[in-house]
C-alpha cells in the first residue's frame, strides 16, 4: 500500500453510495480488549470476503457496501504502538470532545451534554457503515454483524441511514445499545 491518498474514495460516499446502496446502517462500537477487538476485525475482513478494496477499484458494485473507521482510541486498544499512536495528527488524537469549542460545539451542543458514550473520547473505539442495494440484504448483513458484535464488541448504537438525497439523507436512530 502506498503512503498517498486516495481521494476518490474520501469523496466516495457523495458520489455514488446513495445510487449503489441507496439504505445503509451506522453501528458505534467499542471492545474492551485487544484480543476482542482483533477477534472482532477478523470477523469482518472474512466476512468482507477476506480483503479490502478501495471504492474507486470496484469494478461491479456488491450488493453491499461496508466501511469502518476507527478512533484515536480504538486504536490504542488493538495495541498499537506509541510511536505508531504519535503519528497521527494531534486533532485525531484529541478526539471530539477535547475540540468541541474549535468544531462549535457550545451550549446545548457541548460536550457536557451529549451522550455518556461520545463525552469521553475513549467512548466509541469503531465505526462500521453498511450499506446496501436492498432492505432484504441489509437485514441479512445487519443480523450477522450483531451476531459478530455480541460475541466481540461491548457496547453498540446504531442508526438507520436512507439517502433520499446527497444532501439531505434521511436518519431513523433506532436505540439498540448495550452496555
Amino acid at each position: 500500500m502506498s503512503g498517498e491518498v486516495n481521494h476518490k474514495d474520501i469523496q466516495a460516499i457523495f458520489r455514488g453510495f446513495d445510487r449503489r446502496w441507496p439504505i445503509g446502517r451506522f453501528f458505534y462500537l467499542r471492545y474492551e480488549s485487544s484480543s476482542s477487538g482483533h477477534k472482532l476485525l477478523d470477523w469482518l475482513r472474512e466476512k468482507c470476503g477476506g480483503s479490502l478494496t478501495s471504492y474507486s477499484d470496484l469494478d461491479e458494485y456488491p450488493d453491499v457496501c461496508v466501511n469502518a473507521a476507527f478512533t484515536y482510541w480504538g486504536l490504542s486498544v488493538l495495541g498499537l504502538t506509541p510511536e505508531v499512536l504519535q503519528s497521527f495528527p494531534g486533532d485525531f488524537r484529541q478526539g471530539m470532545a477535547r475540540r468541541a469549542e474549535l468544531l462549535g460545539d457550545e451550549g446545548p451542543s457541548a460536550p457536557e451534554n451529549w451522550e455518556e458514550m461520545w463525552r469521553d473520547n475513549r467512548g466509541i473505539h469503531l465505526w462500521i457503515g453498511v450499506y446496501a442495494r436492498s432492505e432484504e440484504k441489509l437485514e441479512e448483513w445487519d443480523q450477522a454483524l450483531r451476531t459478530a458484535i455480541d460475541r466481540f464488541a461491548e457496547r453498540y448504537v446504531g442508526n438507520e441511514v436512507h439517502f433520499e438525497s446527497v444532501e439531505q439523507p434521511e436518519v431513523r436512530f433506532s436505540s439498540f445499545m448495550r452496555d
